[in-house]
């Protein structure tokens, strides 16, 4: 893996490096963590403070570019949440755990609208239901 420096730039407002790259490899595009691990050994930056941000494939060589933000200090590392979300999930889909978003954790629970319907229903004696049913026929007839 061949790795060309494009850009680097020191952002003072949040105290880090924006380095831009481009990596030519062999095979299939590049994990992260490889990127992120060929990086800091040629750069000499610290693994526990860099973040590999996008890596974006150029079409039809083998060749990416790459946005990688170097900290000082892993404790100013500024990570959108998403990202944080990302890599929370892969490293649980490694481990062997099924991850399911909230909404199919949660089982069916009827509105409070609808419960209250029910009660009226299951409340109401056999022979209220009838005349009901006798009120709904005649409305169609």
């Amino acid at each position: 893996m061949e790795i060309d420096v494009r850009k680097d730039f020191e952002n003072k407002m949040l105290n880090r490096r924006e380095i831009s790259l481009v990596v030519e490899f062999e095979g299939s595009t590049p994990r992260k963590e490889e990127v992120k691990e060929e990086v800091c050994k040629k750069l000499g930056l610290n693994p526990d403070s860099t973040a590999v941000v996008k890596i974006n494939q150029m079409y039809g060589v083998k060749k990416s570019e790459v946005l990688v933000h170097a900290f000082k200090h892993k404790e100013e590392m500024v990570e959108p949440s998403y990202l944080s979300e990302r890599k929370a999930k892969s490293k649980g889909a490694e481990a062997g755990e099924s991850q399911k978003p909230e909404q199919e954790k949660k089982k069916y629970e009827p509105k409070k609208e609808e419960q209250g319907e029910e009660k009226e229903k299951q409340e109401k004696p056999e022979e209220q239901k009838g005349a009901e049913k006798k009120e709904e026929q005649g409305k169609r007839e």
